[in-house]
């Protein structure tokens, strides 16, 4: 039962902290010098909040204003502004989100949510080798130590660098192994 659940449950996400930085942004356009480095589009969950961060970014990077105006007419040269919402969305934008002072906090909770959506497939992407006949044990470990998308990364998103790699179980596993042979 616990199974069929979680094949069923919505990827982690937060749809109102990934439209408060869009507003935020919107709102204040140097909020985006504050959340580049850490935010990017791939993070946002919402296929339109990827296309609509992506385009401010275009925008802020041209140091264009980013605004209603600006903001639908990068979005149409794109090809995405029908797909995003059109009007309706942008003006959402600016109503939804009262303030632009928490930006660096929505932009951490979207991070950490696409870091949590990478843990899972990286753990799915093993759970489906693990169950492959041809599977390495060493290989399989490598791939959960390197599969970490904070690893991948180099730091984690909030600047740490992670942590080593116990390798204690892997050495355990290859003297096992070793001594069976």
């Amino acid at each position: 039962m616990a199974e069929r659940e979680s094949l069923i449950k919505e990827p982690p996400h937060s749809d109102e902290a990934e439209l408060a930085v869009l507003g935020g942004v919107f709102i204040r356009n140097d909020a985006l010098d504050e959340i580049e480095d850490q935010l990017h589009d791939e993070d946002f969950y919402r296929t339109a909040h990827q296309r609509v961060y992506s385009s401010m970014r275009a925008l802020h990077a041209r140091r264009d204003p980013i605004d209603p105006v600006t903001l639908t007419d990068e979005l149409t040269r794109a090809g995405d502004f029908d797909s995003v919402g059109g009007i309706e969305f942008l003006a959402r934008l600016g109503d939804i989100t009262p303030t632009s002072a928490n930006v660096v906090h929505y932009a951490r909770i979207v991070s950490d949510k696409a870091v949590l959506r990478r843990l899972i497939a990286t753990a799915q992407d093993i759970l489906s080798k693990s169950y492959g006949a041809s599977a390495e044990i060493e290989e399989l470990l490598d791939h959960a130590v390197s599969g970490n998308p904070r690893r991948r990364q180099g730091k984690n998103p909030r600047g740490r660098h992670p942590p080593r790699p116990d390798h204690s179980r892997h050495d355990q596993i290859a003297r096992r192994n070793r001594q069976i042979r």
